[in-house]
């Protein structure tokens, strides 16, 4: 029996295991998320701003042209994580690039606040509180078509 790990160790470790290997995949227990944190501080900053929705559309648009044309990328994959493409390949199919928020975020977050105020030895944000750390607007504007190049009068 296997529990599901990151990929692509788990399509290692069922081909290590052959045809006795049982996966569990369950998401609704344990998926992994990634996220892009910030302060206000830097939002203020118009120049820094800029420079994250610029960052935001490129793993928006590396995102759905990885998930449009994947095979194309399992190569380049593969090599820089020293795996082949066949096992790439086989483990694609867990993998994720929505390139955007998780409809559920703030219901993840609530439930992990309740651990992470505990490890902290502090007590628990409110969901009010876990709400106002999700900022869409940085990937709303990144999903805006981005101004075209401003022409200077010299």
């Amino acid at each position: 029996m296997l529990w599901r790990m990151w990929e692509p160790e788990a399509e290692r470790a069922i081909a290590a295991v052959g045809t006795d290997a049982i996966v569990f995949q369950d998401r609704r227990v344990y998926r992994e998320l990634f996220n892009l944190n910030t302060s206000a501080k830097i939002l203020a900053d118009p120049a820094k701003r800029r420079a994250i929705v610029e960052l935001l559309r490129s793993l928006i648009a590396s995102s759905a042209e990885i998930r449009q044309r994947p095979r194309q990328y399992w190569p380049l994959i593969a090599s820089k994580l020293n795996y082949t493409p066949e096992t790439v390949s086989e483990s694609w199919r867990h993998l994720r690039y929505a390139g955007g928020l998780a409809p559920d975020l703030l219901d993840v977050m609530a439930e992990e606040e309740v651990w992470v105020a505990k490890e902290r030895n502090r007590t628990p944000r409110t969901r009010s509180q876990l709400t106002l750390l999700i900022d869409r607007s940085l990937l709303d504007e990144a999903m805006r078509k981005p101004l075209p190049a401003q022409t200077s009068n010299h």
